[in-house]
């Protein structure tokens, strides 16, 4: 289980609350719906590569194709084309940061100690102020049902955090 973030792109005139719930409810579990285009493999690679500079201890994950294909019954290429999302894994702070073409999800793990949920959450709030800055996107948190304030909201996630540690998996913050 992880407190997790949904990161989406403003639509213009649209309020952003409006938009984040929008942008979830579209996703239909198809993590990189439609053809590849190199524009967003591009973008994808721009925003790892700033987070990856940020700390270097981000490892991402390397897909198989060929166990990929065999898995869900497709050709490599099909394979390629479904699974060209990014994952980055902070393990020392339970953080898996995930590029996907339009969105970025964003997961932090339960059971983490006070001083390592604060370690933990002023990494992912670096992580998250990069992604808005370098990739356009804005962050929204489902467990307090709003767009965060990236200045303001450490607190509020903190909480929201604490008060949904799953009990029996690790001491509470």
């Amino acid at each position: 289980m992880s407190y997790d973030l949904h990161l989406f792109r403003r639509q213009p005139g649209v309020d952003p609350a409006v938009s984040a719930k929008e942008s979830v409810a579209d996703w239909r579990g198809e993590s990189n719906p439609g053809p590849m285009l190199e524009e967003k493999e591009e973008a994808k690679r721009r925003l790892a590569a700033a987070l990856m500079s940020h700390n270097p201890a981000l490892e991402p994950f390397a897909f198989d194709p060929r166990a990929l294909a065999k898995l869900d019954n497709v050709s490599e290429q099909e394979a390629g084309r479904r699974y060209r999302h990014i994952e980055l894994s902070d393990h020392d702070r339970g953080i898996q940061i995930v590029l996907y073409d339009d969105r970025v999800a964003v997961h932090l793990a339960y059971g983490q100690d006070a001083a390592a949920t604060m370690s933990a959450l002023g990494g992912l709030f670096d992580y998250l102020r990069i992604l808005e800055r370098d990739g356009g996107y804005t962050t929204f948190d489902p467990q307090l049902d709003r767009v965060l304030d990236l200045q303001s909201d450490l607190e509020p996630v903190l909480g929201a955090y604490r008060s949904a540690v799953p009990t029996g998996r690790g001491s509470a913050p």
